[in-house]
Protein backbone atom coordinates (compact mmCIF):
# COMPACT_ATOMS: atom_id res chain seq x y z
CA UNK A 1 0.00 0.00 0.00
CA UNK A 2 2.82 2.42 0.81
CA UNK A 3 4.59 1.68 -2.49
CA UNK A 4 1.32 2.38 -4.33
CA UNK A 5 0.83 5.59 -2.33
CA UNK A 6 4.33 6.87 -3.13
CA UNK A 7 3.82 6.13 -6.83
CA UNK A 8 0.48 7.97 -6.86
CA UNK A 9 1.99 10.99 -5.12
CA UNK A 10 4.93 11.12 -7.54
CA UNK A 11 2.56 10.75 -10.49
CA UNK A 12 0.42 13.61 -9.17
CA UNK A 13 3.46 15.87 -8.69
CA UNK A 14 4.75 15.22 -12.21
CA UNK A 15 1.36 15.55 -13.91
CA UNK A 16 0.71 18.87 -12.16
CA UNK A 17 4.19 20.42 -12.07
CA UNK A 18 6.18 18.57 -14.74
CA UNK A 19 9.23 16.35 -14.47
CA UNK A 20 11.85 17.82 -12.07
CA UNK A 21 15.01 19.18 -13.66
CA UNK A 22 18.40 19.82 -12.02
CA UNK A 23 18.20 23.26 -10.44
CA UNK A 24 20.53 25.44 -8.41
CA UNK A 25 18.86 26.94 -5.34
CA UNK A 26 20.13 30.09 -3.69
CA UNK A 27 20.45 30.37 0.08
CA UNK A 28 20.27 33.62 2.03
CA UNK A 29 17.75 36.41 1.48
CA UNK A 30 16.87 38.94 -1.22
CA UNK A 31 15.52 42.43 -0.58
CA UNK A 32 11.78 42.49 0.08
CA UNK A 33 9.13 41.00 2.33
CA UNK A 34 9.21 37.24 2.91
CA UNK A 35 7.25 34.09 3.68
CA UNK A 36 9.02 30.91 4.76
CA UNK A 37 7.14 27.67 3.97
CA UNK A 38 7.98 24.37 5.63
CA UNK A 39 6.61 20.81 5.52
CA UNK A 40 5.95 18.74 2.39
CA UNK A 41 2.80 20.02 0.63
CA UNK A 42 3.55 21.35 -2.87
CA UNK A 43 -0.11 22.20 -3.54
CA UNK A 44 -0.06 24.67 -0.65
CA UNK A 45 3.14 26.18 -2.05
CA UNK A 46 1.59 26.50 -5.50
CA UNK A 47 -1.51 28.28 -4.14
CA UNK A 48 0.69 30.63 -2.09
CA UNK A 49 2.89 31.44 -5.10
CA UNK A 50 -0.17 32.23 -7.19
CA UNK A 51 -1.39 34.66 -4.52
CA UNK A 52 1.94 36.51 -4.14
CA UNK A 53 2.65 36.61 -7.88
CA UNK A 54 3.43 40.18 -8.98
CA UNK A 55 3.90 41.45 -5.42
CA UNK A 56 7.06 42.26 -3.46
CA UNK A 57 6.54 39.24 -1.17
CA UNK A 58 9.12 36.53 -1.77
CA UNK A 59 8.72 32.88 -0.80
CA UNK A 60 11.52 30.76 0.68
CA UNK A 61 11.44 27.00 1.17
CA UNK A 62 12.61 25.17 4.28
CA UNK A 63 13.64 21.54 4.84
CA UNK A 64 11.56 19.05 2.79
CA UNK A 65 10.14 21.84 0.61
CA UNK A 66 13.55 22.33 -1.06
CA UNK A 67 12.82 19.86 -3.94
CA UNK A 68 9.96 22.12 -5.10
CA UNK A 69 12.56 24.27 -6.85
CA UNK A 70 13.18 21.49 -9.37
CA UNK A 71 9.60 21.29 -10.69
CA UNK A 72 8.96 23.48 -13.78
CA UNK A 73 5.41 24.25 -12.65
CA UNK A 74 6.70 25.73 -9.38
CA UNK A 75 10.07 27.19 -10.32
CA UNK A 76 8.38 29.36 -12.98
CA UNK A 77 7.16 31.71 -10.24
CA UNK A 78 9.65 34.58 -9.83
CA UNK A 79 8.65 35.02 -6.18
CA UNK A 80 10.11 31.59 -5.30
CA UNK A 81 13.57 32.90 -4.54
CA UNK A 82 15.51 30.40 -2.43
CA UNK A 83 15.88 28.11 0.56
CA UNK A 84 16.59 28.99 4.17
CA UNK A 85 17.79 26.67 6.91
CA UNK A 86 18.31 22.96 6.86
CA UNK A 87 16.42 20.07 8.46
CA UNK A 88 13.20 20.28 10.47
CA UNK A 89 14.84 20.71 13.89
CA UNK A 90 16.52 24.06 13.18
CA UNK A 91 13.16 25.89 13.30
CA UNK A 92 13.48 27.28 16.83
CA UNK A 93 16.73 29.03 15.91
CA UNK A 94 15.91 29.79 12.25
CA UNK A 95 12.39 31.21 12.48
CA UNK A 96 13.12 34.00 15.00
CA UNK A 97 16.17 35.03 12.95
CA UNK A 98 14.22 36.35 9.95
CA UNK A 99 11.43 38.96 9.97
CA UNK A 100 9.00 37.01 7.82
CA UNK A 101 5.70 35.15 8.01
CA UNK A 102 5.96 31.37 8.40
CA UNK A 103 3.59 28.75 6.98
CA UNK A 104 3.67 25.11 8.12
CA UNK A 105 2.02 22.62 5.76
CA UNK A 106 2.54 19.14 7.22
CA UNK A 107 4.26 17.36 10.08
CA UNK A 108 7.74 18.43 11.27
CA UNK A 109 6.28 21.79 12.39
CA UNK A 110 7.53 22.59 15.89
CA UNK A 111 5.90 24.57 18.71
CA UNK A 112 7.27 28.10 18.31
CA UNK A 113 9.01 30.44 20.66
CA UNK A 114 6.35 32.68 22.19
CA UNK A 115 7.66 35.89 20.64
CA UNK A 116 6.95 34.76 17.03
CA UNK A 117 3.59 32.99 17.46
CA UNK A 118 1.77 35.93 15.89
CA UNK A 119 3.61 35.52 12.56
CA UNK A 120 3.30 31.75 12.32
CA UNK A 121 0.46 30.00 10.48
CA UNK A 122 -0.47 26.39 9.84
CA UNK A 123 -2.73 24.95 7.14
CA UNK A 124 -4.56 21.70 6.53
CA UNK A 125 -4.28 19.10 9.31
CA UNK A 126 -1.39 20.81 11.14
CA UNK A 127 -2.11 22.37 14.54
CA UNK A 128 0.16 24.14 17.03
CA UNK A 129 -0.84 25.89 20.27
CA UNK A 130 -1.42 29.61 19.72
CA UNK A 131 -0.77 29.39 15.96
CA UNK A 132 -3.55 30.41 13.55
CA UNK A 133 -4.72 27.55 11.33
CA UNK A 134 -5.97 28.34 7.84
CA UNK A 135 -8.65 26.15 6.30
CA UNK A 136 -8.57 25.91 2.52
CA UNK A 137 -6.09 27.79 0.37
CA UNK A 138 -6.73 31.47 1.06
CA UNK A 139 -3.44 32.82 2.40
CA UNK A 140 -4.25 36.54 2.55
CA UNK A 141 -3.60 36.56 6.30
CA UNK A 142 -0.08 35.17 5.75
CA UNK A 143 0.65 37.70 2.99
CA UNK A 144 -0.70 40.60 5.04
CA UNK A 145 1.50 39.56 7.97
CA UNK A 146 4.54 39.40 5.66
CA UNK A 147 3.78 42.92 4.41
CA UNK A 148 3.53 44.23 7.97
CA UNK A 149 7.04 43.03 8.86
CA UNK A 150 10.31 44.82 8.01
CA UNK A 151 11.81 44.05 4.62
CA UNK A 152 14.60 41.50 4.49
CA UNK A 153 18.04 42.64 3.33
CA UNK A 154 19.83 41.44 0.22
CA UNK A 155 22.16 38.90 1.88
CA UNK A 156 23.20 35.93 -0.29
CA UNK A 157 24.05 32.71 1.52
CA UNK A 158 27.42 31.01 1.67
CA UNK A 159 26.50 28.20 -0.70
CA UNK A 160 24.15 27.11 -3.49
CA UNK A 161 22.17 23.86 -3.22
CA UNK A 162 21.30 21.52 -6.09
CA UNK A 163 18.04 19.59 -6.41
CA UNK A 164 15.67 18.30 -9.09
CA UNK A 165 17.08 14.96 -10.23
CA UNK A 166 14.13 12.90 -11.44
CA UNK A 167 14.31 9.27 -12.51
CA UNK A 168 14.20 10.32 -16.17
CA UNK A 169 17.09 12.76 -15.69
CA UNK A 170 19.26 10.15 -13.98
CA UNK A 171 18.34 7.42 -16.45
CA UNK A 172 19.13 9.72 -19.39
CA UNK A 173 22.70 9.26 -18.15
CA UNK A 174 22.35 5.44 -18.20
CA UNK A 175 24.59 4.81 -21.26
CA UNK A 176 27.29 7.06 -19.74
CA UNK A 177 26.89 5.39 -16.33
CA UNK A 178 27.20 1.92 -17.85
CA UNK A 179 30.34 2.95 -19.75
CA UNK A 180 31.92 4.51 -16.65
CA UNK A 181 31.13 1.45 -14.53
CA UNK A 182 32.57 -0.92 -17.13
CA UNK A 183 35.70 1.26 -17.37
CA UNK A 184 36.08 1.23 -13.58
CA UNK A 185 35.54 4.98 -13.28
CA UNK A 186 32.41 4.54 -11.16
CA UNK A 187 33.04 1.90 -8.52
CA UNK A 188 29.96 2.11 -6.33
CA UNK A 189 26.62 3.86 -5.76
CA UNK A 190 25.30 4.86 -2.35
CA UNK A 191 21.82 5.91 -1.30
CA UNK A 192 22.35 8.09 1.77
CA UNK A 193 19.42 9.82 3.40
CA UNK A 194 16.46 9.65 5.72
CA UNK A 195 15.59 11.66 8.82
CA UNK A 196 18.08 14.14 10.17
CA UNK A 197 18.33 14.70 13.93
CA UNK A 198 19.97 17.30 16.16
CA UNK A 199 21.97 14.67 18.02
CA UNK A 200 25.74 14.65 17.74
CA UNK A 201 25.78 11.14 16.27
CA UNK A 202 23.99 12.43 13.16
CA UNK A 203 27.20 14.06 11.94
CA UNK A 204 28.12 10.49 10.98
CA UNK A 205 26.60 11.03 7.53
CA UNK A 206 28.56 14.18 6.73
CA UNK A 207 31.80 12.44 7.64
CA UNK A 208 30.67 9.34 5.75
CA UNK A 209 30.00 11.26 2.51
CA UNK A 210 33.20 13.30 2.85
CA UNK A 211 35.24 10.11 3.13
CA UNK A 212 33.69 8.30 0.16
CA UNK A 213 36.20 7.79 -2.67
CA UNK A 214 35.97 10.09 -5.69
CA UNK A 215 34.89 7.18 -7.93
CA UNK A 216 31.57 6.78 -6.08
CA UNK A 217 28.14 8.38 -6.68
CA UNK A 218 25.75 9.41 -3.88
CA UNK A 219 21.98 9.44 -4.31
CA UNK A 220 20.15 11.26 -1.54
CA UNK A 221 16.66 12.20 -0.40
CA UNK A 222 14.66 13.46 2.60
CA UNK A 223 15.99 15.96 5.15
CA UNK A 224 18.99 13.78 6.05
CA UNK A 225 20.72 15.28 3.01
CA UNK A 226 21.17 18.54 4.89
CA UNK A 227 24.07 16.92 6.71
CA UNK A 228 26.11 17.13 3.50
CA UNK A 229 24.23 18.71 0.55
CA UNK A 230 26.32 21.88 0.82
CA UNK A 231 29.44 19.93 -0.19
CA UNK A 232 30.84 20.30 -3.70
CA UNK A 233 31.60 16.70 -4.69
CA UNK A 234 32.14 17.40 -8.37
CA UNK A 235 31.32 15.06 -11.26
CA UNK A 236 32.61 11.91 -12.92
CA UNK A 237 32.80 12.72 -16.62
CA UNK A 238 29.50 14.58 -16.55
CA UNK A 239 27.73 12.43 -13.96
CA UNK A 240 27.16 14.41 -10.72
CA UNK A 241 28.57 12.70 -7.64
CA UNK A 242 25.73 14.05 -5.46
CA UNK A 243 22.21 13.51 -6.83
CA UNK A 244 19.26 14.86 -4.82
CA UNK A 245 16.15 12.82 -5.70
CA UNK A 246 13.77 14.88 -3.57
CA UNK A 247 11.55 14.35 -0.55
CA UNK A 248 11.35 11.34 1.77
CA UNK A 249 8.50 9.90 -0.31
CA UNK A 250 10.70 10.12 -3.41
CA UNK A 251 12.28 6.89 -2.22
CA UNK A 252 10.10 5.45 -4.98
CA UNK A 253 12.34 7.31 -7.47
CA UNK A 254 15.39 5.62 -5.95
CA UNK A 255 13.65 2.23 -6.29
CA UNK A 256 12.87 2.89 -9.96
CA UNK A 257 16.45 4.00 -10.65
CA UNK A 258 17.86 0.94 -8.90
CA UNK A 259 15.58 -1.39 -10.89
CA UNK A 260 16.48 0.35 -14.17
CA UNK A 261 20.21 0.05 -13.40
CA UNK A 262 19.74 -3.62 -12.52
CA UNK A 263 18.04 -4.17 -15.90
CA UNK A 264 20.81 -2.21 -17.63
CA UNK A 265 23.49 -4.50 -16.20
CA UNK A 266 21.39 -7.66 -16.38
CA UNK A 267 21.53 -8.41 -12.65
CA UNK A 268 19.21 -8.29 -9.63
CA UNK A 269 18.96 -5.14 -7.52
CA UNK A 270 20.84 -6.84 -4.67
CA UNK A 271 23.70 -7.61 -7.08
CA UNK A 272 24.27 -3.99 -8.05
CA UNK A 273 27.27 -2.07 -6.71
CA UNK A 274 24.73 -0.18 -4.59
CA UNK A 275 24.54 0.28 -0.81
CA UNK A 276 21.68 1.90 1.10
CA UNK A 277 22.64 3.69 4.31
CA UNK A 278 19.66 5.34 5.97
CA UNK A 279 18.42 6.87 9.19
CA UNK A 280 14.65 6.44 9.26
CA UNK A 281 12.68 6.89 12.45
CA UNK A 282 9.24 8.50 12.19
CA UNK A 283 6.07 6.79 10.93
CA UNK A 284 6.20 7.72 7.24
CA UNK A 285 9.89 6.92 7.06
CA UNK A 286 9.38 3.55 8.73
CA UNK A 287 6.72 2.73 6.13
CA UNK A 288 9.33 3.41 3.44
CA UNK A 289 11.80 1.07 5.15
CA UNK A 290 9.12 -1.65 5.23
CA UNK A 291 8.48 -1.00 1.52
CA UNK A 292 12.12 -1.57 0.63
CA UNK A 293 12.13 -4.81 2.62
CA UNK A 294 8.90 -5.89 0.89
CA UNK A 295 10.61 -5.34 -2.46
CA UNK A 296 13.31 -7.79 -1.41
CA UNK A 297 16.13 -5.29 -0.90
CA UNK A 298 18.64 -6.66 1.58
CA UNK A 299 21.79 -5.47 3.32
CA UNK A 300 20.50 -1.99 4.23
CA UNK A 301 22.64 -0.11 6.75
CA UNK A 302 20.64 1.56 9.52
CA UNK A 303 21.74 4.17 12.05
CA UNK A 304 23.64 5.81 13.61
CA UNK A 305 20.72 6.24 16.03
CA UNK A 306 18.34 3.33 16.28
CA UNK A 307 14.67 4.29 15.89
CA UNK A 308 12.59 4.26 19.07
CA UNK A 309 10.39 1.45 17.73
CA UNK A 310 13.29 -1.02 17.64
CA UNK A 311 13.57 -3.45 20.55
CA UNK A 312 15.82 -6.51 20.76
CA UNK A 313 13.28 -8.88 19.17
CA UNK A 314 12.53 -6.54 16.25
CA UNK A 315 16.22 -5.89 15.67
CA UNK A 316 16.99 -9.62 15.65
CA UNK A 317 14.25 -10.19 13.08
CA UNK A 318 15.52 -7.36 10.87
CA UNK A 319 19.09 -8.66 11.03
CA UNK A 320 18.31 -12.36 10.59
CA UNK A 321 15.57 -12.08 7.97
CA UNK A 322 16.45 -8.94 6.02
CA UNK A 323 20.22 -8.65 6.60
CA UNK A 324 19.85 -5.19 8.17
CA UNK A 325 23.24 -3.92 9.31
CA UNK A 326 23.91 -1.32 11.98
CA UNK A 327 26.38 1.43 11.15
CA UNK A 328 29.56 1.68 13.22
CA UNK A 329 32.09 4.31 12.10
CA UNK A 330 32.34 5.88 8.62
CA UNK A 331 35.79 4.39 8.00
CA UNK A 332 34.79 0.86 9.02
CA UNK A 333 31.48 0.97 7.17
CA UNK A 334 32.94 2.32 3.92
CA UNK A 335 35.54 -0.42 3.96
CA UNK A 336 32.83 -3.10 4.39
CA UNK A 337 30.51 -1.56 1.80
CA UNK A 338 33.16 -1.26 -0.89
CA UNK A 339 34.35 -4.80 -0.24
Amino acid sequence: MNIRTMRLLKKAHIERYGEPVPTEVQTGTVKGHGILITGHDFLVLEKLLQQVDGTDVNVYTHSEMLPAHGYPGLKKYKNLVGNLGKAWYDQKELFPKYSMAILGTTNCFLPPKADITDRMFSTGPVRLPGVQNIEGYDYRAVIEKAHSLPELPDEPGDHVLMTGFSASVVLSLAPTIKKLVEEGKIRHFFLVGGCDTPLKKSTYYREFVQKLPSDTVILTLACGKYQFNDLDLGTIEGVPRLIDLGQCNDAIVAVDIAQALADLFGVGVNDLPLTLSVSWMEQKAVAILWSLLALGIKGIYLGPILPGWVNEDILKLLVDTYDIKLVTTPDEDIKKMLA
